[in-house]
Order: structure tokens, then C-alpha cells, then sequence
């Protein structure tokens, strides 16, 4: 778990695992975070009957502004803090492209803020390139930096089966 008192942005939360039912992942949890890379592995089946609802994928996700005292997930205002992104080393076997996503508090979870051109090796995510449901072929709205709760880095849904096993490493905040 990140602790607030452990950075200049005001950041606190725990890593966590996602999966659909029908998605293998390792962790399940993350208890314990040695220093280092966090990372997940796992097998997803493929999409059956276009059926992206109950088949998503699984990922990686990092709370930003988790009450300690009432354990509340609570909107983390980037602005506030002059956090304009982030950058991260993406290591692994990963689908290409991974999909880096941002939960916005009381945004219901099928409405996805996301880019879609994460790389293995160094990437940037500033937020004035996150947009609604960024697999269409017309981009909807921006997010908004101060609603953010989570960050992720999610597998994507495709009809062909695939495992996965990746890393995120030096994760950073951008300034700029």
C-alpha cells in the first residue's frame, strides 16, 4: 500500500487484481508489495458470442485516495496536487496493446476512461489524453482529474484465448 505520508501527492491505497469469472489471475490479492515491480499473471479463454459484458479480461489497478480511518475510496483531486499524469515501465507478457484505464468517483463501472496505445518498455498517460471509451472510432469525453479513485492496467477483451503475465514497474506522477 502507497501511504500518503511516503509521497509529496497526497496518494494512499492499495494495489489490487481484477478478473472476469471465466479469467485466470495470480495475485488475488496484494497483502504484502515487496519493493519493486507489481505484477499479475494469468489465462484469459476468449470472447464467446461477442458476450464483452461478462468477458472483459482482468487487470491491475492502484487506489488513489483510500481513507485509512473509515477505509472510504474517496475522489483524489490530480489538479489539486499539480499531477498532470503518469509514467510506468511495462514489462511481460502483455497483450499489445494493454489498455490504461481511470475510475471516476460515482461513474458507474461500464462507462471506461481509457488510451489504448500502452507499450511494452516507458510510457506516459497524461489525462488530457484519456477519454470515454477510447476503443471507438470517435473519442468521447476527457475525464475529469479531480474525480479519479483508481488507476489500471487491463487486458483487453479479444475472441482468441491468451495468457498473460506482465509487470509495472517505477510508477511516477507527471508534473508537467
Amino acid at each position: 500500500m502507497l501511504a500518503r505520508d511516503e509521497n509529496a501527492f497526497g496518494i494512499a491505497g492499495p494495489y489490487y487484481s481484477y478478473a472476469d469469472a471465466f479469467t485466470s489471475i495470480h495475485p488475488q490479492t496484494f497483502a504484502e508489495l515487496p519493493p519493486g515491480p507489481v505484477c499479475i499473471s494469468g489465462h484469459f479463454p476468449g470472447v464467446v458470442d461477442s458476450n464483452y459484458d461478462e468477458m472483459y479480461g482482468a487487470g491491475l489497478g492502484l487506489l488513489l485516495n483510500l481513507n485509512e480511518e473509515t477505509e472510504e475510496i474517496e475522489a483524489y483531486d490530480a489538479t489539486a496536487h499539480e499531477v498532470t499524469g503518469f509514467s510506468f515501465v511495462l514489462s511481460g507478457q502483455a497483450p499489445q496493446p494493454l489498455q490504461f484505464n481511470i475510475k471516476m468517483k460515482d461513474v458507474a463501472n461500464s462507462e471506461v476512461y481509457c488510451v489504448r496505445d500502452i507499450q511494452s518498455g516507458y510510457n506516459e498517460v497524461r489525462f488530457a489524453d484519456v477519454v470515454k471509451s477510447c476503443w471507438e472510432s470517435s473519442y468521447g469525453e476527457p475525464v475529469d482529474p479531480t474525480l479519479i479513485t483508481d488507476i489500471q492496467w487491463t487486458t483487453p477483451a479479444y475472441f482468441a484465448p491468451f495468457d498473460y503475465c506482465y509487470c509495472i514497474d517505477q510508477l511516477s506522477v507527471l508534473t508537467d
